[in-house]
């Protein structure tokens, strides 16, 4: 039977950017007893084929299964076209239907409903909504109008709370965009946190979601935590992982062999989402090395770093430690 998620504030929403990630959210989550939802992008998880991370959430609920934690939770990010724009669809509606009904058929927890820049937002909400809560009436979701890097305003305020009237059961998050953006590999946007109090007045029994809490400090934490926020964090890990794979890399592998895999990363620029064109290449491959974590050459890597260190559980490590700095307050 698939367990029911009940949100707390003390949850922390945590994107699936490698197999290792989910490890470490794994031992922090069992080692504080603190729920913690994994959250999917259809680029990581999905039945499109060129998903790095799984095929479809029949993959991720197997390991997740294998792991026996009550207080790990499956998640969506992102849902919506939105986030497949650079897809080739020949239906985006269609492909998202297929793709929910995989995941609540594999025991998802909650979605991201993302209609952020979707014109036709309204058609959305009314047309899949009550499909999805048809496979899964405890389904928990978080609606959103904005996209990263944006600030959430009154008015679109007020539209996400009257939507959420309508499902009160169900949408107990509203993605609140504080104005943060990761880019670079930074994240330095100003937030003004008392512009956010006002805007959300009273409105306390709901949960708030910050997208973009990757490089963010305690400070940051506590002062949204007393306006009900929660947080989602990703690529943060991935850049460490990265970091940490390179600099050990350069130590032992044959300098042609690592530099042709670098340029292969390089060349299929799926760096440009994070960062731009002016930054050094080792910053690039920080931001987008793990998106090969699949590839034969990598493989083939970890092999050769896994016979003088023990890579995966000195990442999960340095991993606990992140989130134990960040969020035990």
């Amino acid at each position: 039977m698939n367990k029911i998620y009940k949100p707390t504030k003390n949850d922390i929403f945590i994107s699936t950017v490698s197999e290792n990630t989910i490890l470490s959210a794994n031992k922090f989550s069992k080692k504080y007893k603190r729920n913690i939802i994994l959250i999917s992008s259809l680029n990581q998880v999905s039945t499109y084929k060129k998903s790095y991370l799984f095929k479809d959430y029949s993959e991720l609920k197997k390991k997740i299964s294998n792991l026996k934690n009550n207080y790990l939770y499956l998640g969506r990010d992102h849902f919506g076209t939105n986030s497949i724009k650079n897809f080739k669809l020949s239906n985006n509606y269609n492909f998202l239907l297929k793709n929910i009904k995989v995941d609540i058929n594999n025991n998802l927890n909650f979605v991201h409903f993302d209609m952020a820049k979707d014109n036709k937002y309204l058609f959305f909400f009314n047309k899949y909504l009550p499909i999805i809560l048809k496979l899964n009436k405890n389904l928990i979701i978080e609606i959103g109008l904005d996209q990263d890097g944006d600030k959430t305003n009154n008015k679109n305020f007020k539209i996400l709370n009257n939507l959420m009237k309508i499902y009160p059961n169900n949408i107990r998050f509203i993605t609140f965009q504080t104005g943060t953006k990761l880019f670079n590999n930074s994240n330095v946007s100003k937030v003004e946190y008392k512009k956010i109090d006002q805007i959300i007045g009273k409105s306390k029994n709901i949960f708030f979601k910050e997208h973009n809490s990757d490089f963010k400090n305690r400070f940051h934490f506590k002062k949204l935590k007393k306006l009900n926020f929660v947080y989602n964090i990703g690529p943060e890990f991935a850049y460490y992982e990265n970091k940490f794979f390179m600099n050990e890399a350069k130590k032992i592998i044959e300098s042609k062999k690592i530099n042709n895999f670098y340029k292969m990363i390089l060349d299929s620029k799926l760096w440009s989402k994070w960062c731009n064109k002016s930054l050094s290449n080792k910053e690039k491959l920080f931001s987008s090395l793990h998106y090969f974590n699949k590839s034969k050459q990598y493989k083939e890597i970890i092999k050769q770093l896994n016979n003088r260190i023990h890579f995966d559980n000195i990442v999960i490590n340095n991993n606990v430690k992140l989130l134990e700095k960040k969020f035990l307050f």
